[in-house]
């Protein structure tokens, strides 16, 4: 029986803005970077941009028509309900009629008793052009995927609803990130255990864009479908009796979050109290700081169904991790002891060497060297562990010193800086600076903040409610997140360093954006660049033809 490990997967999606008007080449990067490469950009579903068509039939392996099978199309990541739906005649034959176009496109079919099938990276004709993109499908018999999933304790949990979907492929680089799962064409790939905790999932493709594992067979990502949301699982293979372990728990929601946590944090080698600290819930914003002579701290209302990972900081120590599972009453008591171990420290200043009070900094620790030098100041005020693939993560506001101070671990790092008024900063940290930096070299000088205001236009009109992104020329691993304008197209852009920056002007559609327009700004320190207008000059960019599949669009 091939058993499941536990997996997390994350992705980071980027995107290269098109400016409005230019023509736009297609070039394929390979499939190493194939999913970062599909998230440049998409050309999404606009008003007034004219129909694209896609014609064919979907046959057997005899040859012979199939009817009523489902033919879809949407981006490639998109759920059923996401994508748009068409149907073949008696003569097995469709035709999709859309808007909507990209190389991250997929056009999918799927038909009871056999499995899906697939092409992407097309780019359908217009309406304008004579013959219509032709794609026809040849559907083969499906595979299944079948399993049982347990406890911990080994017994078999029945209604256990468990999801198959692609196998996450490929890997982080400076040029290419994996693959994510995605669904396959058709209703969710998806069974129920039975009482014995068994489960079938049918209607599966076996030859086509999967990889062959010489030793185990076909790989699936399989997850597990609770009320809490999705945990993932792992690979299962076709053909094995895959074993799926799970805590039972956590297909369980509590209605009375009565559960407590109560505990002592000793310093390990004198076995003596810590009387400051603070504790961390993983995936829950915040720090709750503590202060107690004896040490001790109590949380509650959390659920008594689930386990929850807790971390413990004190200055000079090093982090201390545990995962207990609440319970009712008293509490689940946990002993933290803590290793000595010098702490990061470091201090804010401004450009006149003055330190800067209140400045908030967040720390993250990060054991994967392909997301070491990339931070997304969209996220900054919800960082918590967990997120970004970031570990250990803390955060602080300097005294009125300017000084902080972090607990490390044997990890490379990011320290970033937020106050207002100033530019934000972001430090990346290998693991040596990380473990040996202290107050006198870690020193974070912040210049006055440099802005952008503006408003964004239409032939001459506002646009209420434009979106807007702002990418730094020089390094495009900061991601600064979305700007909304307000309902007279007016923008306000703050707390930016000089440089250069792309600022776009995006539409939203489902799954992908489309830059309407792209203007480069260079900025001086402190500069404040007002009244810039974005105004979209007229003319559509078109794609036409085929490309390789996750190819950029440049």
């Amino acid at each position: 029986m091939a058993r499941i490990s536990s997996s997390t997967f994350a992705y980071c999606i980027t995107r290269l803005a098109a400016p409005w008007g230019t023509a736009l080449r297609v070039t394929t990067l390979g499939v190493i970077g194939a999913f970062v490469n599909s998230l440049f950009v998409s050309a999404a579903a606009q008003d007034g941009l004219p129909t694209r068509i896609i014609e064919g039939r979907v046959t057997n392996s005899d040859g012979e028509p199939i009817k009523s099978a489902n033919v879809e199309w949407g981006h490639f990541i998109a759920q059923k309900e996401n994508r748009e739906v068409f149907r073949t005649d008696a003569n097995g034959k469709y035709r999709v009629e859309s808007t909507k176009v990209g190389p991250d496109f997929r056009l999918g079919v799927s038909a009871i008793g056999f499995a899906p099938s697939w092409r992407d990276g097309l780019i359908p004709q217009l309406t304008t052009s004579a013959t219509p993109l032709t794609m026809d499908f040849k559907l083969t018999p499906p595979i299944s995927l079948r399993g049982k999933v347990v406890d911990q304790t080994g017994k078999p949990i029945e209604g256990a609803r468990v999801i198959a979907q692609s196998p996450v492929s490929g890997f982080y680089s400076s040029f290419s990130a994996p693959t994510p799962s995605y669904p396959f064409p058709g209703p969710p790939r998806e069974a129920v255990t039975n009482s014995d905790g068994e489960f079938s999932i049918r209607y599966l493709p076996a030859t086509f864009m999967l990889e062959k594992d010489a030793e185990n067979g076909y790989p699936f990502e399989v997850s597990i479908k609770t009320e809490n949301g999705t945990i993932p699982r792992g690979k299962a293979y076709a053909n094995f009796d895959n074993l799926i372990e799970i805590n039972r728990s956590q297909l369980e929601r509590s209605d009375e979050p009565d559960g407590k946590i109560r505990g002592k944090v000793l310093d390990e080698e004198t076995e003596q109290p810590i009387e400051k600290f603070k504790v961390v819930l993983r995936h829950t914003a915040g720090m709750h700081a503590f202060t107690s002579i004896e040490g001790e701290f109590l949380l509650d209302q959390l659920d008594v169904n689930h386990s929850v990972q807790m971390f413990i900081y004190a200055e000079d120590h090093a982090p201390f991790v545990a995962q207990p599972t609440p319970s009712a009453g008293k509490g689940t008591f946990v002993e933290c002891q803590l290793k000595r171990k010098p702490g990061l420290k470091g201090i804010v200043i401004d450009s006149n060497g003055k330190p800067i009070q209140g400045a908030e900094v967040v720390l993250g620790f990060d054991e994967h060297q392909g997301n070491s030098n990339r931070f997304y100041w969209g996220s900054f005020n919800d960082l918590v562990d967990g997120y970004m693939g970031l570990n250990f993560v803390q955060r602080v506001v300097t005294k009125d010193n300017g000084r902080f101070e972090f607990a490390v671990v044997d990890q490379q790092a990011i320290v970033a800086v937020f106050v207002p008024g100033f530019a934000r900063q972001v430090r990346f940290l290998n693991p040596t600076e990380a473990q040996t930096l202290n107050q006198s070299q870690l020193k974070l000088e912040l210049q006055h903040e440099s802005a952008i205001s503006g408003v964004v236009e239409k032939n001459g009109n506002p646009i209420p409610n434009a979106d807007l992104r702002i990418s730094n020329a020089d390094n495009w691993n900061l991601e600064f997140g979305e700007i909304k304008a307000d309902k007279e197209g007016r923008f306000s852009i703050q707390n930016l360093a000089s440089g250069t920056y792309h600022l776009s002007v995006y539409q939203n559609s489902g799954y992908v954006s489309t830059s309407r327009l792209t203007k480069k700004i260079v900025l001086e320190p402190s500069e404040a660049l007002t009244n810039l207008v974005l105004d979209n000059p007229g003319g559509n960019s078109s794609l036409l033809g085929m490309a390789d599949p996750f190819s950029m669009i440049i």
